[in-house]
């Protein structure tokens, strides 16, 4: 999709920031969405940590920007897959081990504070009218949790995969058809 033209076009930039990140998209790619019933999306921490601009507001399918990106592939995905059920997950809440423990409720690499992106993920989720998860107020990660479930205080143990997990699985028996269905 989008993700697969930009990475291609820009693929030296990309692997500088993340080597993985064209091989996922690869993947990614490779997958028949029309045998899938739902897709759920988490998307924001890597463009937060690495200052992507939130938005343009003179081109809001800019591909470059975090909301630009998030629409561009939603389109797709919408046009080219109308039935399938598309779930964003926001990200969760972390901080930043060297940074002294910098929190990002403070930190704002250049695109803004983490909870930005979160507010920006949930309008566009709003815009294409899809189902919205807020994992970064309601996951049960935070300050007082982060050491528990992050074991570098960004990226999860295994006890925060299985509470993310737990959580997107309450989410999906509470709320097992589309909302407007």
């Amino acid at each position: 999709l989008a993700g697969v033209a930009y990475s291609e076009q820009h693929r030296e930039e990309t692997a500088q920031v993340l080597d993985y990140f064209y091989e996922r998209v690869h993947h990614l790619s490779q997958i028949d969405f029309s045998k899938v019933d739902i897709l759920l999306i988490e998307h924001g921490t890597n463009d937060y940590n690495c200052g992507r601009q939130l938005d343009n507001p003179t081109d809001p399918f800019d591909i470059s920007t975090y909301g630009g990106a998030l629409r561009t592939a939603l389109s797709l995905l919408q046009k080219k897959y109308p039935d399938l059920r598309i779930i964003l997950l926001s990200p969760v809440y972390c901080e930043f081990m060297d940074m002294d423990n910098a929190k990002c409720y403070e930190v704002d690499f250049g695109g803004g504070i983490l909870e930005e992106y979160v507010l920006m993920q949930k309008a566009v989720a709003e815009e294409f009218d899809i189902e919205w998860v807020d994992m970064y107020h309601d996951s049960g990660i935070w300050s007082d949790t982060i050491s528990i479930y992050a074991y570098d205080r960004l990226h999860l143990t295994a006890e925060g995969q299985q509470l993310i997990g737990d959580f997107i699985s309450d989410y999906l028996e509470e709320n097992p058809m589309k909302p407007t269905e």
